[in-house]
């Protein structure tokens, strides 16, 4: 039984505190409806929602007093984790700095477990919280003002809590495995910015990374690949070897191991959520158990597992219970993203089991699989959580769903009930360049990227639920993810995540709608940036981006502007952009080919001045994103007409197939000015199956 009481214990801190003795601060409590801006010199990460300077400097360069009045747990929790935070216990004669932490009911907190108001003064420092995670975060505001300002910070009240409460950070030690102590590390950096759930995706088609004692199998055998790049091993057949082969790449986490990552979390007021992935990217599952696919092959193993076989179930309970005495999380993770289901539609399993179900499409096995899981879990006092695709084969409303492939699924699942953790790939995946691609990637050779672009100002402006969401009473909060595939290393992960994470971290926790301010927070976002090379993490040079495509960022107004286009041949249906005004509209192609920029198999457009116009100059821009079949144009041909049927060519150019991944080019003609009414641009993709993709055709 937990007995409120009082402990005082001195602590040489990092900062302390130079007055008085130990007695409590007290402050006006919190009136949600302040305006209260923060004023320039307000450096923290995430911003808190009302603070309030107060006069002067304290000096926190002395030891403080430490005074803790809280339930026994939780006050020895606090002052175990102020010692492995680099704190050292002094005796009473050498301090009587005071710095006040105290559990209160006071009406006049925030109402979050989460939130704290903070007091810092020549009097000393009080934090108060209704328990341990809000004295937590205040502590970390001390200490990240301590990070920023050094031995003098300023004197300061804050009231602070969450708006959401679930604030995530995902990471794949599968594609490419990380240490324990990687993740220990990224743990800190989280804890300082108040993120609180830590999701591991342990398994995939690339490797399983988590010890279970029933399968020794799937860590002997499914953990161990030849070919430590990802895509070298895709390319090589997708092979797996016993551990200890010689040249086997891989890894993963002991039970052990991961238990010490769990508890070490905890003292952070982080949770971790493991995600054991199902019933698709099963790679590593079906080669170190072939019994447990439609199609039994350990040395052409299948991407998704039998549904219809009660042995595979019961496998998969066998691995969720081991996996529930590691991690004590409420949610366990499920996957059930980008499966297919074409060996169930031809399986005698799977068909028995539609038969025996009453199920008329194989993608209701998909639904039985988590819905059985969920009832599973269930029993064991935990909950499902898994990605958007879990709506298409039927799920009960208590699952959660992680919103990936866009904000409308995020939507359409809040409306269908379900509690929904926002993570849009647009905003949330962090495994994009976060800069102009050309300068990010000079060569073949350089480090890879997936297909999105993402500037630290996109994530900031990123609002998990707007007022105008329907359902967004069901949105409990937002997550990042950091997908390894072209990640092969520890220092290239930090460099992908770090400034963006701190640009989700205030998306997560602050109230954003009133203070959207990107200039100021990049600014603070620049200073802790300097702060984390210090300390070793491996950041991108923020101080040195291009940013956003500069064409893209203004509106262009040429001959053509706002003209009839007339389309010859169709856009590709998944990326119109805006339909028939897309090339006259005068706005050009962020660096992604996803935002305004128009896809084509053939590209062949005629531009109608509405009259007859001097030309004496006709562009195109055009974008190469090679890993997904975007490729500059093969040939490109440039016409004009008077009356729309007689043409005459300005420019026929052969434009052979460059290999770099990404490619901007603008091609065009110029030359003696003409007299011209349609401008007609022809352009072929310069490599077979592939597309190319246009932003604008610049008539001057």
């Amino acid at each position: 039984m937990n007995m409120k009481y009082s402990i005082i214990v001195f602590i040489s801190l990092l900062f302390s505190v130079g007055a008085a003795a130990c007695s409590p601060v007290r402050g006006e409590g919190i009136q949600p409806d302040r305006d209260i801006k923060m004023p320039d010199d307000g450096l923290m990460i995430p911003r808190p929602m009302e603070a309030r300077r107060l006069e002067g400097y304290v000096d926190i360069s002395q030891p403080l007093c430490l005074k803790i009045d809280a339930q026994d747990d939780v006050a020895e929790s606090l002052t175990k984790y102020l010692r492995t935070s680099s704190l050292s216990i002094v005796g009473p004669a050498l301090s009587d700095m005071p710095l006040l932490l105290t559990v209160s009911e006071d009406e006049k907190l925030p109402s979050s477990e989460e939130g704290y108001h903070l007091v810092i003064s020549n009097d000393g420092i009080s934090i108060e919280a209704r328990g341990r995670a809000g004295l937590f975060y205040g502590i970390q505001t001390i200490l990240q003002l301590k990070n920023m300002y050094g031995a003098s910070i300023p004197a300061w009240e804050i009231t602070d809590w969450p708006r959401f409460g679930y604030r995530g950070m995902h990471f794949d030690p599968v594609r490419h495995f990380f240490s324990k102590d990687f993740l220990k590390k990224q743990i800190r950096m989280m804890a300082s910015l108040k993120m609180n759930r830590l999701h591991l995706h342990l398994t995939d088609n690339e490797g399983w990374r988590l010890q279970i004692s029933k399968y020794p199998r799937l860590t002997q055998y499914g953990a161990w690949r030849l070919g430590d790049i990802w895509d070298d091993w895709n390319k090589t057949g997708r092979r797996f070897v016993n551990q200890g082969t010689a040249g086997a790449y891989g890894g993963y986490f002991s039970i052990e191991d991961m238990k010490e990552i769990v508890a070490y979390a905890k003292e952070r007021n982080i949770t971790v959520i493991p995600e054991i992935e199902m019933p698709g990217h099963a790679f590593a599952m079906t080669a170190s158990y072939p019994e447990l696919a439609c199609v039994s092959n350990e040395f052409s193993p299948v991407g998704e597992i039998c549904i219809g076989k009660d042995s595979t179930i019961e496998f998969l309970k066998d691995v969720l219970t081991e996996v529930m005495e590691i991690f004590p999380s409420e949610y366990i993770h499920l996957g059930g993203d980008e499966y297919s289901i074409d060996y169930w539609a031809k399986c005698p399993d799977c068909r028995r089991k539609m038969a025996e179900m009453g199920f008329t499409d194989a993608h209701q096995l998909h639904g039985y699989l988590f819905r059985t899981m969920e009832e599973f879990l269930a029993g064991h006092g935990r909950r499902l959580i898994g990605w958007d695709e879990m709506l298409t084969g039927g799920i009960a409303p208590d699952a959660t769903l992680m919103s990936w492939q866009d904000e409308k699924a995020g939507q359409a699942a809040a409306l269908a009930g379900h509690d929904v953790i926002m993570t849009p790939g647009e905003y949330c995946y962090f495994d994009g360049c976060q800069d102009s691609p050309e300068k990010e990637f000079r060569t073949p050779d350089s480090p890879p990227a997936l297909w999105n672009f993402l500037t630290l100002q996109r994530v900031y402006s990123y609002d998990p639920a707007p007022l105008s969401m329907q359902g967004r009473e069901r949105v409990l909060g937002v997550q990042a993810c950091s997908w390894s595939e072209w990640m092969p290393n520890e220092k290239r992960v930090e460099y992908m995540i770090y400034p963006r994470m701190f640009a989700l971290a205030e998306v997560a926790w602050s109230n954003l709608n009133e203070h959207r301010d990107y200039t100021e927070f990049r600014r603070r976002a620049l200073r802790l940036c300097d702060w984390a090379r210090n300390e070793g993490y491996n950041t991108f040079d923020l101080a040195n981006e291009i940013g956003e495509r500069p064409s893209s960022l203004k509106a262009t107004e040429h001959l053509g502007y706002g003209c009839e286009v007339k389309y010859n041949k169709p856009w590709l249906p998944d990326f119109p952009c805006d339909g028939v005004k897309s090339m006259t509209d005068g706005i050009h192609g962020k660096w992604t080919y996803r935002v305004n920029w128009q896809g084509f198999k053939e590209m062949d457009v005629v531009i109608d001045l509405g009259e007859s116009k001097t030309v004496k100059e006709v562009r195109a821009d055009f974008m190469q994103y090679a890993d997904d079949r975007v490729v500059l144009p093969g040939k490109i041909v440039i016409s004009c007409s008077e009356d729309g049927k007689n043409y005459t060519e300005l420019l026929s150019l052969d434009n052979p197939y460059d290999v770099y991944k990404y490619l901007y080019r603008t091609y065009g003609w110029k030359g003696a000015e003409r007299k011209v009414r349609y401008v007609r641009l022809q352009a072929s993709p310069a490599l077979e199956g592939g597309s190319v993709f246009c932003d604008e055709v610049e008539i001057w």
